[in-house]
This record gives structure tokens, C-alpha cells and sequence, in this order.
């Protein structure tokens, strides 16, 4: 199994060594005095079932970075993004993807949408637990929040909903991974493998500094022992929910739907559902 600094030292190699030919898009030192970073990703696949063309995904990731909070985007350097002040933008290709490899050996799971659901994508959807770490090693912050690039693009969604909940997190103390949630009783209900678990929606979470990396490697882990036991892959939020079945003393909840709930969800920390093993 791969260590997480040897995912993110090797595997993400152009992310965080700056290699000639990955040089950052636009390299800009977060300040020091910023405590919460928002975090997102991108890499465009050659999928025929995705919802959004490659453009719309553009335009919904170029209006999260124009919300003009503190961002960590990991995009593919094709992707033609404008930065500002606030964003700072790091190569990531497919290749770079720390499941890649074995999941174009895997098989995949059940799926009413084939061509969506890839090797590819799936690679894609597993490497944002990466993303967050590669995050928490490049800059100072204490609190790390992912957000999908197209996340704007759910019901209800609008820029300055997502300025709000980041205030929100600014202002709570935030220990746990605390995770958007759409379905209810994660600890007392079986975690799918061959269909979408919807106990996380996968769009929005957070994370601590110190839960970081452990939650990278917990991925890679749970992954590949996933792949190990049936020979198929599975989605990020099933892995994340049987991680968290593991480890409830580390996982908090808000509930929330495919909608604007993922940011208006979170009113706290303290207001957030812990999980138990009774």
C-alpha cells in the first residue's frame, strides 16, 4: 500500500515539486494569518455520460474562485482559469491521480450511467481526500474545506451562500472531519459498495489540519482493500462512509441534500451530529 507522503511526493509529483513542465499556473503565497482554506480540483476526462461539458465545468469553477476566498485549486493546466488575489492554482493531471493505475486494472461497479462512472472518473472522485492533504502541506492553515469545482451548479447555489458558510467555519472550531450529509444512521446501516451510499454527498467537507493526512492515507487504505476483497472499485463517498463506520470518533455531520443545504446545512460545529457505535 502507498504511504501518503509517497502518494503525494511520487505519484503527485506535479503538484507540489514544480518540475519545469508542471510549473504552477499561477503560484501565490496564501498569508499566514489566513486560518481556513478552501480547497477544489479539476481534471477534464473524454467521458461521454458527464453532465456538464468541459466549458460549463470552467465557468462554474471560474465563479468559486471569483467568490474571492482563500483557494487551493488543483487543476489541469489546459483548463483556462483566470486567479486573483485570493486563489492559487497547481497543476494536477489525470496521470498524477494516486489511483490511476489500479483502477484502470479494477473492475467497476454497477452503474445506469457507464459512461460517466469510469476508471477515470472514479480515480478522479478518490483524489480529493489527496487534494486536501497536498493542501495542508503547501500552506499554514488550520482548517481545510472542500468544495467540488462545479458545486455551483446545485439548486439554489449562489456565490455569496458559499462566502457565508466559509464565515461560518472561520468562526467555529472545527476538530472533526465534518462531513455534508444526505442520508441518516451511517453507524447503523450497511455502507453499499455497488451503488452511491448518499450518507456523505461528497461536495462539501472539512477537514482539521491534524486530520489531514490521516484521512488521505485512510482513503488510499480502505481503497485498496476494497479492490483487494472484490476486485471492483467504488465511489469516494462509499469509502469515506466505511472509513468513518471505522473511526466514528473522528467524523461529524450537517445534514443536507443535491442542493444549497451543503452550504446552509452547516450552522457550527457544535450544532453538527457526532457518530456512535451504539
Amino acid at each position: 500500500m502507498f504511504g501518503i507522503k509517497q502518494c503525494v511526493y511520487s505519484a503527485a509529483v506535479p503538484v507540489l515539486s514544480g518540475l519545469p513542465r508542471h510549473r504552477p499556473i499561477r503560484q501565490l503565497l496564501i498569508d499566514d494569518k489566513v486560518d481556513t482554506t478552501l480547497v477544489t480540483g479539476y481534471i477534464p476526462l473524454q467521458a461521454n455520460g458527464l453532465y456538464r461539458s468541459r466549458d460549463n465545468y470552467r465557468e462554474l469553477g471560474q465563479r468559486l474562485l471569483n467568490v474571492g476566498l482563500p483557494t487551493m485549486a488543483f487543476v489541469d493546466p489546459d483548463v483556462q482559469l483566470v486567479a486573483n488575489h485570493a486563489a492559487t492554482l497547481h497543476p494536477s493531471v489525470l496521470e498524477s491521480c494516486w489511483l490511476i493505475n489500479q483502477a484502470r486494472f479494477a473492475k467497476l461497479p454497477p452503474t445506469d450511467n457507464p459512461g460517466k462512472d469510469t476508471a477515470e472518473f472514479l480515480a478522479v472522485q478518490l483524489q480529493k481526500s489527496h487534494w486536501v492533504a497536498a493542501a495542508s502541506i503547501l500552506c499554514p492553515s488550520s482548517t481545510f474545506i472542500w468544495l467540488d469545482f462545479g458545486i455551483l451548479h446545485v439548486p439554489g447555489a449562489e456565490p455569496h451562500l458559499v462566502r457565508e458558510f466559509y464565515e461560518r467555519v472561520v468562526n467555529a472550531n472545527i476538530t472533526k472531519i465534518t462531513m455534508a450529509s444526505i442520508w441518516p444512521n451511517l453507524m447503523r446501516n450497511t455502507v453499499w459498495r455497488n451503488l452511491p451510499s448518499w450518507y456523505f454527498a461528497g461536495g462539501a467537507f472539512i477537514v482539521p489540519r491534524d486530520l489531514c493526512l490521516w484521512f488521505a492515507n485512510e482513503v488510499e487504505r480502505q481503497m485498496l482493500k476494497i479492490i483487494s476483497e472484490t476486485g471492483s472499485l467504488t465511489w469516494e463517498i462509499n469509502v469515506w462512509a466505511e472509513i468513518a463506520q471505522q473511526n466514528p470518533d473522528k467524523f461529524a455531520t450537517w445534514p443536507c441534500d443535491h442542493d444549497a443545504t451543503m452550504f446552509t446545512g452547516f450552522v457550527g460545529a457544535s450544532e453538527c451530529a457526532t457518530l456512535s457505535r451504539s
